[in-house]
């Protein structure tokens, strides 16, 4: 084997092959990370639950990513998964929901009973069962506009007495 300055020939070629594979991957990783995923997720607004003096940030979680024409899904929480760990507020005269940032449509909402199986009432304004009981309060708010737009899930506890 001929040595050229203490390498062979071989090894030469081999190390300008995988020099050649390195700068390969690392552009076909920058085009991905670039063009292929999105770039950032839309930003989110902030909901809150008040009555009576008592305010509540209810349970969140992102549920899909829009963004130029690539949609990201993530993993959705049931009524069932969300309603022990979402926080409880009680009804008063003075009830609202309020949100704020920028909402591509309204947010859709879902009202379930103690057995969470099919909501009792749905819509794009939140009506309040008129019957004692504890309600799992749903609704989907998609924030950012048509371009560029996160959908996220929030759960409320209501106490109707």
């Amino acid at each position: 084997m001929r040595k050229t300055r203490g390498r062979s020939v071989n090894q030469k070629v081999f190390l300008l092959i995988a020099l050649l594979l390195v700068v390969v991957l690392g552009g076909l990783l920058w085009v991905f990370l670039r063009f292929i995923l999105p770039s950032e997720v839309a930003d989110t607004g902030i909901v809150m639950a008040y009555s009576d003096e008592e305010e509540i940030i209810p349970l969140s979680n992102r549920a899909f990513t829009f963004d130029r024409e690539l949609v990201a899904d993530w993993e959705r929480l049931s009524p069932q998964d969300a309603f022990y760990s979402a926080p409880v507020i009680s009804y008063g005269p003075d009830f609202t929901v309020r949100l704020s940032g920028q909402q591509v449509h309204s947010p859709k909402y879902e009202v379930y009973g103690e057995d969470l199986e099919k909501p009792i009432m749905y819509g794009e304004s939140l009506a309040i069962p008129s019957q004692p009981g504890t309600y799992l309060v749903y609704l989907q708010v998609v924030w950012g506009n048509a371009d560029k737009h996160t959908g996220v899930q929030y759960f409320f506890r209501l106490l109707v007495e």
